[in-house]
Formats: C-alpha cells, sequence, structure tokens
C-alpha cells in the first residue's frame, strides 16, 4: 500500500513542458529578472526567428539584414506567438502572416484560431467589438451624424439577417 501511496505522489502532474530547462535558463542568463511568462515569450520568439529569419519572403516579421543593422524591422510578439506553433506549421503561418500583414492584435488572433485556442464567440464579446470599432470610426470621423452612424449599422444587420 505505501509502494502505491509514494508512486502516485511522484508522477508529475500538469502540462509536459513545452520548452526545456536549458532553453530557460539563457533566457535567465541574457534577460535576467523577467516574469515566466516573458521568459516563456521570449524563447517562443527566439525560436521564430532562428527559423524564419534567412528566409527573404518573411522578411516583413524579421528582416536579417536590418536586424544586423539595428533597424527595429521584426515583429516580437507575432514571432512570440508562431513560435508555439510546430515548425511546418510556423512556416505556413508565418507565410500566410507576410501575405496579408495584419496588425500584431489580429495576427495573434489568427495564430490562435491556428492552434486551437480561441473561445467560442459569444454576444458581449461581438457587442464590444463593435462599439469600440464605432467609436474608432468616430474618432477618426468626428463630423459623421448619427443618422449615417445608425444607417451603417442597420444595413450591417441586414446583411447578417441574408446570411
Amino acid at each position: 500500500m505505501a509502494d502505491l501511496i509514494s508512486e502516485t505522489v511522484s508522477k508529475k502532474r500538469g502540462r509536459p513542458k513545452s520548452i526545456s530547462d536549458g532553453e530557460l535558463a539563457l533566457v535567465r542568463n541574457f534577460f535576467p529578472g523577467n516574469s515566466p511568462r516573458h521568459e516563456h515569450d521570449l524563447v517562443y520568439r527566439q525560436r521564430a526567428v532562428s527559423l524564419l529569419m534567412d528566409n527573404p519572403a518573411l522578411a516583413w516579421l524579421c528582416n536579417k539584414e536590418d536586424m544586423k543593422a539595428g533597424v527595429n524591422s521584426w515583429k516580437p510578439t507575432i514571432l512570440a506567438a508562431l513560435g508555439r506553433l510546430e515548425e511546418s506549421d510556423m512556416l505556413v503561418m508565418a507565410k500566410a502572416l507576410c501575405d496579408r500583414k495584419p496588425r500584431t492584435k489580429e495576427a495573434v488572433a489568427m495564430i490562435r484560431r491556428f492552434r486551437g485556442k480561441s473561445s467560442a464567440g459569444d454576444a458581449l464579446a461581438l457587442h464590444k467589438t463593435l462599439v469600440s470599432t464605432i467609436n474608432a470610426y468616430i474618432e477618426v470621423h468626428p463630423d459623421i451624424s448619427t443618422a449615417d452612424l445608425v444607417a451603417a449599422v442597420i444595413t450591417t444587420l441586414d446583411m447578417i439577417r441574408k446570411r
């Protein structure tokens, strides 16, 4: 009975490690004082950079020559998200991102959907996104009338109903 208990206690729980202790030690050595989440992001970002930087077709994500010259020509947040993918998937997604050149937030959302990590949409989340988009539009076009805003929303609603 005691053997059964000690065997159960000694089993590791939780997710399997996707980052080795050696990778984390390197990050901690070069970038001390970061949170564990930031350390992991640094490892994932470095994985992506090392795989993608030699491919000129992917220069939108990380341009090797510009990076060597000290020019800020890389997308670190997108690269950290890409680094979570398997190499073959990373290349496919990187090519798709370079073709579309989305904003960072959109790119990370695309990668999360690709990984199957995005949450299901709901009415409240959609409402918040629509309000945010309308407010951003109003900031750029402060002279738009309420009637035009309502007309745009009604047109959009009609399009949704026709789906």
